[in-house]
């Protein structure tokens, strides 16, 4: 059986590095030896991190995965050990971050039976994990190589696919878990390519709609919190067009990089607060990119305003992962990709405001 399981276990991990995966974090054990064994090989083409806590360990994989834009793996043994990912895993959900969750488990006769270390992993970070499977036993002469590598590609996409998030992948292995001779090298039963992300342009009716929407008019990009990051360069383009500030959310990344930030407003927490100011800079229309914005007293003085037209672009639909909308102050949800509707409305080119609009608030941040 060894034999088997390190085949198994080494297409598994070769297909997670053919689809992008770069690194996994592993916390000690014994029942996730296999997988170990095979994320450490000096060929495997991933980089392990190694940390003694559970917690700790997806914490430290979310971090990775959110800088990098790409899918991380972790590791663990089985039982309580895997409920320790529930955190990372939430916040990797909630956040849109890609995450490959990869939790060792007792084979299916010891479930249930008063094993130790042994509880129901089957699908158990429910709702939070995009996807999950409780995957086969390696078995003699099968052609699970093949399923192995195939999960191994559809997990990587899906983790990515919008809205990014955490899938969890569930080993059930028996001893012994080691072979008594190393394992020989693996190739892919199967063509293999690393995933990117599909792009959803935005149809020419929308952009025609938004553009008629916005076109003259006194308005706001609110630029939000953003894991994978918001296209600054493209946001500041279309403001410019439109003769608009730029509120930029601390975790928006707007703040500061190479794009013109001659419009960008980074003090709106305390703007918000002013009522002289407030009083002659509401505006008529709002489009945001990312989550909803951090600050307080600006979400409760954009939700004061009376016929406020606010619009939110996101990639996601709303029934895979929530309307970004916690004050009911959509009037319409975009799903488009943020940097291809921004060109969309560089090529619309509609009407900008008048440049007083735009001077009132770059003139009250400096003064803040």
């Amino acid at each position: 059986m060894p034999a088997a399981l390190d085949r198994y276990v080494g297409t598994f991990v070769a297909a997670l590095a053919a689809s992008g995966v770069r690194h996994a974090v592993i916390a000690p054990g014994s029942r996730n030896t296999p997988l170990t064994l095979a994320l450490t090989a000096e060929d495997s083409g991933i980089t392990p991190w190694l940390h003694l806590d559970e917690r700790s360990a997806g914490y430290f994989a979310l971090g990775i995965a959110r800088q990098r834009g790409e899918p991380v793996a972790i590791v663990c043994t089985s039982g309580t050990a895997a409920a320790n990912f529930l955190p990372a895993v939430v916040e990797a959900r909630l956040s849109r971050v890609p995450l490959i969750v990869l939790t060792a488990d007792r084979p299916p006769e010891l479930r249930d039976a008063g094993a130790a270390q042994t509880i129901d992993q089957v699908r158990m970070f429910g709702s939070h994990a995009k996807w999950a499977v409780d995957m086969p036993l390696p078995e003699e002469g099968s052609l699970l190589g093949r399923y192995a590598a195939s999960t191994a590609h559809r997990a990587a996409a899906l983790s990515l696919e919008a809205p990014a998030g955490p899938v969890h992948l569930n080993f059930p292995f028996r001893e012994p878990l080691v072979g008594a001779t190393p394992a020989a090298p693996v190739s892919l039963p199967l063509a293999i390519s690393e995933v990117h992300p599909t792009r959803l342009a935005p149809p020419d009716e929308a952009i025609d709609n938004l553009g008629s929407r916005i076109a003259g008019r006194r308005g706001l990009i609110v630029a939000g919190p953003e894991s994978a990051g918001l296209p600054a360069a493209a946001i500041v383009a279309v403001a410019e067009l439109l003769g608009w500030p730029v509120v930029a959310d601390p975790l928006s990344g707007l703040r500061t990089g190479a794009h013109d930030q001659s419009r960008v407003i980074d003090r709106a927490d305390v703007l918000a607060r002013e009522p002289k100011f407030t009083a002659v800079a509401a505006p008529e229309v709002v489009l945001r990119f990312g989550a909803a914005p951090t600050s307080k007293p600006l979400k409760l003085w954009l939700a004061s305003i009376a016929d406020l037209d606010h619009i939110v672009v996101d990639d996601a639909s709303a029934t895979t992962a929530g309307l970004r909308d916690p004050d009911a102050l959509s009037a319409t949800v975009l799903r488009a990709d943020p940097t291809l509707l921004c060109e969309a409305l560089l090529r619309a080119a509609p009407s900008a405001a008048d440049p007083a609009w735009s001077a009132r608030w770059v003139d009250a941040n400096a003064a803040a």
